[in-house]
């Protein structure tokens, strides 16, 4: 959620808001969900992409992941995260990750994608940004095959442990939740107690004589 808040800032709300809504109806840990649309928010805006342009692309790249690691299987492990991963070095540059999966985003590619935009450029002229959002929609276009196939296989056993593993994750954070507060009060206490021990083992030893050695 930090993340989320720092990366989006007025879209955080809304990118919460389908990270639940995602949660409630595929089983999904939310948390997962927040953490893709908040690295690819983080890697457009860093481009230059507008934050609004950058928050359609996160979502829509987001809900990608899913139907990827769905769609290709072991392909990408059955992990959104690894797909998400692939996704993100495409977007940057990095073509041979998301090209082993059938994606053309070669500079070629692009011009063509420009030209069918109606966009008469160089593609070498044009900036991070702008490319960018080039491999997006060649991305978005190349892989109508595969949106939604997290939906259409959802009964399938590999996508049923897919979400599986998704809900004991967000079980784990949740408990983690419960006991950490538990934990941070008990900590000093426990501080206090292995130096308690650790004084009373060195006036032992020196009066002992025993020198421990220097590390």
């Amino acid at each position: 959620v930090k993340m989320l808040n720092a990366t989006m800032g007025d879209g955080a709300d809304e990118a919460k808001k389908f990270a639940e809504e995602l949660g409630d109806v595929m089983g999904l840990n939310p948390a997962d969900t927040m953490n893709f649309q908040a690295t690819f928010q983080n890697l457009f805006t860093g481009f230059g992409n507008n934050a609004k342009q950058a928050q359609i692309m996160s979502k829509n790249l987001t809900q990608l992941s899913y139907d990827m690691a769905s769609f290709y299987g072991e392909l990408v492990g059955n992990d959104p995260q690894a797909a998400a991963e692939k996704l993100r070095l495409g977007m940057a540059g990095t073509i041979e990750p998301i090209q082993r999966l059938g994606y053309a985003i070669k500079e070629a590619d692009l011009q063509a994608v420009a030209a069918r935009q109606g966009l008469n450029v160089n593609i070498r002229n044009l900036n991070t940004a702008s490319k960018s959002m080039l491999r997006y929609i060649a991305i978005m276009e190349q892989s109508k095959h595969v949106q939604g196939d997290m939906a259409r296989s959802f009964s399938s056993p590999a996508t049923a442990m897919m979400v599986f593993k998704s809900s004991v994750k967000q079980l784990s954070t949740e408990v983690g939740k419960t006991f950490l507060p538990m934990l941070m009060a008990a900590i000093p206490y426990m501080q206090a107690f292995v130096r308690g021990v650790l004084n009373m083992v060195k006036t032992i030893n020196s009066i002992l004589g025993i020198d421990l050695p220097k590390i």
